[in-house]
């Protein structure tokens, strides 16, 4: 048997297979024999003239027909239906072809019977362990020991699998190797009785072998139920451990939920204010532009009553002249000198009541 993935990518399942299935070709570790094909060829039982270095071909048809109808209980009849190029050979080479077939065949239901019940406890297995990976997806690393205990579970049987298989390839050579001496001695009955007996000896001491560790890998699987058990244990745990966490996070949850209403409600205060300021400001530049324009407004008066002040001041001098020209010749030098002086001061004090006129900004 080998894994498979089924639609759950962390649950394996174990497919039962034959021999005839396995990746590498055992046809001529499991099913052709050149050295039996020869010794009956002397003892001329391939009479087919086709039979002779071809005889590996016609193996080769039953053994392709095991493969992919996987039928290991078929009579000679229903082989020939199967394979009609059977129907070349000679009774005798067809016969004894067949029990070549027979003899395999007997091979892959032993093999079943023995790995069957491993791969389905196996199964098993798997599937339990696939609905307790389900379940506490958060707990990978557990979830990954398990796998791996599976794994290891899986090459342990393969393994014996293999050693199973070299069993039954040398259970398969002593066999042949008996009915070899039977057919080359049938003169002497009770010498091939003693080597029967010796090789029926062996192979029995390879079936208590075989049991033995049947029975061993029994123990292992028991272990191996026994350490889930534990693993389901500890997933326990993990789950009320993770669903406290929850709790708590929800609770810290709900303290910010809190923390942060009261943050906004406490923002929304300060929008409001800033609104109003913002009101109030734009209040303060619509008086503070009133108040300019009134600036303008009085600086263009200034403006005005500044040239007013100038044409009287220039009427002033022009009577002033005048009336300096008419006193130039009762007066003297000196005092007219005075005068002049009197007049430029008042002039200078005109200038000096200038208002300003640069605009406030």
């Amino acid at each position: 048997p080998v894994t498979s993935p089924a639609n759950n990518t962390n649950s394996t399942t174990i497919s039962h297979k034959h021999f005839v299935d396995y990746p590498q070709d055992l046809f001529k570790a499991l099913f052709h024999d050149e050295a039996r094909q020869k010794a009956a060829k002397k003892s001329g039982l391939l009479y087919n003239s086709a039979a002779g270095e071809e005889y590996q071909s016609y193996e080769r048809l039953v053994w392709n027909e095991m493969k992919k109808n996987k039928k290991f209980t078929l009579a000679p009849g229903p082989l020939k239906q199967r394979i009609p190029k059977l129907n070349e050979l000679e009774d005798a080479t067809f016969t004894e072809l067949w029990k070549q077939y027979k003899r395999h065949c007997d091979y892959e239901n032993l093999a079943a019977m023995q790995s069957n019940p491993l791969t389905d406890a196996l199964n098993a297995v798997n599937r339990q362990l696939a609905r307790t990976m389900e379940k506490n997806s958060e707990i990978k690393g557990q979830y990954d020991r398990a796998a791996a205990l599976a794994r290891d579970l899986q090459a342990k049987i393969l393994k014996q699998q293999q050693q199973h298989a070299t069993q039954l390839e040398e259970m398969q050579q002593a066999a042949t190797k008996t009915l070899d001496a039977q057919r080359s001695a049938k003169c002497q009955a009770e010498t091939e009785q003693a080597a029967a007996r010796v090789e029926v000896e062996k192979i029995s001491a390879n079936l208590e072998a075989t049991t033995k560790l049947l029975e061993d890998s029994a123990q292992e699987r028991a272990k191996m139920r026994q350490e889930i058990e534990e693993l389901k244990g500890q997933l326990g745990t993990a789950t009320v451990t993770a669903q406290d966490a929850i709790v708590n996070l929800q609770t810290e949850k709900s303290s910010l939920e809190n923390e942060v209403a009261e943050k906004q409600a406490n923002m929304e205060i300060k929008v409001q204010n800033s609104n109003k300021i913002y009101e109030e400001n734009l209040l303060l530049e619509k008086q503070l532009q009133q108040r300019m324009e009134r600036i303008d407004q009085l600086a263009d008066e200034n403006m005005m009553l500044k040239a007013q002040m100038r044409s009287v001041a220039a009427e002033q001098m022009a009577a002033t002249d005048a009336q300096t020209g008419r006193m130039q010749s009762c007066h003297s030098k000196r005092p007219l000198h005075w005068r002049s002086e009197e007049n430029t001061l008042e002039t200078v004090s005109y200038t000096h009541l200038t208002l300003p006129t640069k605009r406030i900004v």
